[in-house]
């Protein structure tokens, strides 16, 4: 799927982790499926954290836990979202891949608010694009 339908999910995390100022409040920062390892590590390892200290939101985890989180972010396409999820901080990816089709060349990139489209027909929303001859074009689109 070249466009955002089902890319944009409803959740929420709960847990004695989250700050106060951001219970209930909605998110729309970046998350990929591939952020969920690195994250929910980072949860457990400032629940652990939290569980012998004050710990608090944006809480620093111990060097063998941070050495854990840089060795699953070095070896997986995923980030470390849970100051995200927990502090409100900013999403650490800026980019999310839809998806690349190798057999029928299409293939979709967001990159901040740009979402760069390859091969898809004449755009029929007002975008540049060549007239409706049946030929794949790349659209660039905001």
């Amino acid at each position: 799927q070249l466009w955002e339908g089902g890319m944009r999910a409803q959740g929420f995390v709960w847990g004695a982790g989250i700050s106060p100022a951001v219970k209930g409040a909605p998110n729309s920062g970046l998350m990929h499926a591939a952020d969920w390892l690195p994250t929910l590590v980072a949860a457990a390892a400032a629940a652990a954290t939290t569980a012998t200290s004050a710990g608090s939101c944006g809480t620093l985890p111990s060097s063998q836990n941070a050495r854990l989180l840089d060795t699953i972010e070095r070896d997986t396409d995923g980030f470390n979202q849970w100051e995200m999820l927990s502090c409100g901080a900013a999403s650490r990816r800026t980019e999310i891949l839809h998806n690349i089709d190798p057999v029928i060349g299409e293939a979709s990139l967001r990159v901040g608010d740009m979402k760069l489209l390859v091969g898809v027909p004449a755009a029929p929303w007002g975008a540049e694009s060549a007239p409706g001859d049946g030929e794949r074009h790349s659209v660039l689109v905001k």
